[in-house]
């Protein structure tokens, strides 16, 4: 198992995990996997050079991804997020999600005083691995998607990390 940055070079194995996790869990993305799928590769690179992508490789093969950026605003610099979490079912099991979560967490150690994120309410094996780290619950957007016409409610979480 290896756990590193994902660099430009991996945009078409970015791309393809990325719109996977679209299409079978479209719950738990604000992103739309219909109108993803039309976009460029070049799309797909932007998010690498944009964002701070980690990738969870077995095997070789890319098996889980996670996302993190700091706030852009001056008044929010102090804050980071942690987005797009999604580890293939083959990775289920291996601990993957937990290596992806800590390396972020110690990336943005020195960053940032704390990282947030949000998690569909009714997504259980997100949010245990969520509370094995510590992140607490301090909202819930009620509908804060709707998919199919169900509405999803999402829990905001916060991790201080001083």
């Amino acid at each position: 198992m290896e756990i590193r940055r994902i660099g430009s070079s991996e945009t078409e194995a970015f791309r393809e995990i990325r719109l996977e996790c679209l299409r079978l869990h479209p719950d738990a993305f604000g992103t739309v996997w219909e109108v993803e799928r039309e976009q460029p590769d070049s799309h797909f690179e932007r998010m690498l050079q944009d964002h701070q992508f980690w990738g969870g490789f077995l095997e070789g093969r890319l098996s889980g991804i996670v996302g993190f950026y700091v706030m852009p605003r001056a008044k929010e610099r102090h804050r980071g997020v942690l987005y797009a979490m999604y580890v293939r079912p083959a990775a289920h099991g291996t601990g993957l999600a937990d290596k992806l979560v800590d390396a972020v967490l110690t990336h943005a150690r020195p960053l940032v005083d704390l990282v947030w994120l949000k998690v569909a309410a009714l997504n259980e094996p997100a949010r245990k691995l969520y509370d094995r780290f510590g992140f607490e619950v301090y909202g819930l957007e009620k509908a804060s998607l709707r998919v199919a016409g169900i509405d999803v409610d999402q829990e905001y979480r916060v991790l201080m990390l001083r």
